[in-house]
């Protein structure tokens, strides 16, 4: 998954002329709102929000799901266990920078010109790969290493 990101993110800050240029247009568009405190349950994305919500997310997905636990009682002792946490921790907030990242490259890209909204796409759900075909498009093989990154991404 990484390396398809890697190839996303690079490629869109080559194109865009660096990463201070990607930052500066997500913060303009509203997309960099770190310190939004509302406590608005039915704002999208505050601090609390996304706080108490991948809270839960992820209390689901390492505390009470089955392989999960299966995969901490498998291990020789507790310190074994915390310690196969920490690696995980380290390389899902690996995933989570470039998936955020990868994100605000594509808002850089086409913050004039939205393939949804033009109907160039059908869904939101295709705007990355379509981003992927469009500035990978002159190097062969890196979108498939993408396409291969995502569906990797999705197995368990």
């Amino acid at each position: 998954m990484v390396a398809g990101f890697l190839a996303v993110i690079i490629q869109s800050v080559l194109r865009q002329g660096g990463v201070a240029v990607i930052l500066s247009d997500a913060t303009e568009g509203g997309r960099l709102d770190l310190l939004d405190f509302d406590l608005n349950p039915l704002r999208r994305h505050t601090f609390w929000t996304i706080t108490f919500g991948e809270a839960f997310v992820w209390i689901t997905v390492y505390g009470i799901n089955q392989a999960q636990v299966q995969r901490y009682i498998s291990c020789k002792s507790l310190a074994h266990a915390k310690m196969s946490l920490y690696v995980n921790l380290l390389g899902l907030w690996v995933i989570l920078v470039c998936s955020v990242f990868a994100g605000l490259c594509l808002y850089s890209i086409y913050k004039h010109c939205d393939p949804w909204t033009t109907g160039q796409i059908s869904s939101p759900d295709q705007l990355m790969l379509y981003l992927v075909l469009d500035i990978l498009r002159g190097y062969p093989g890196l979108p498939g290493l993408f396409v291969a990154a995502a569906y990797s991404g999705t197995l368990r």
